[in-house]
């Protein structure tokens, strides 16, 4: 069992409709799992720690999740995604931009970042 499988934070996302990257993320702390499980039914039932990305979620399906945050939230429109968070980002009080460097840029909010691939590259 994975070792963030005792955790209760998930984190939504919101994908760039242009270079379907992850845009946006909004961490939260959900506790009920079976009521979660459930709302991701039936594609939850080969993950049992619910460790898998569950995208392209309705509205409704959004808002019934957002319902069982604590504290309860009405998550923005653009959300269509959930996700346990990275492990190597779940003690970060923030989130990490990792992976977001491209949308940043393309946005003119990250003005630089620097890619490397090893010697040689592929």
């Amino acid at each position: 069992m994975p070792e963030h499988a005792c955790t209760n934070l998930f984190v939504f996302q919101a994908f760039d409709q242009i270079t379907q990257t992850v845009c946006a993320e909004w961490r939260v702390r959900i506790d009920d799992m079976d009521q979660l499980r459930s709302i991701l039914a039936p594609e939850s039932e080969d993950d049992p720690v619910l460790e898998y990305r569950y995208d392209g979620l309705s509205r409704t399906d959004i808002c019934r999740i957002g319902k069982l945050c604590r504290p309860p939230i009405v998550p923005e429109s653009v959300f269509t995604a959930i996700c346990r968070p990275s492990l190597a980002f779940d003690g970060t009080p923030y989130l990490i931009h990792t992976n977001f460097e491209l949308p940043l840029m393309l946005e003119r909010r990250k003005p630089l970042a620097v890619f490397g691939d090893g010697y040689p590259s592929e």
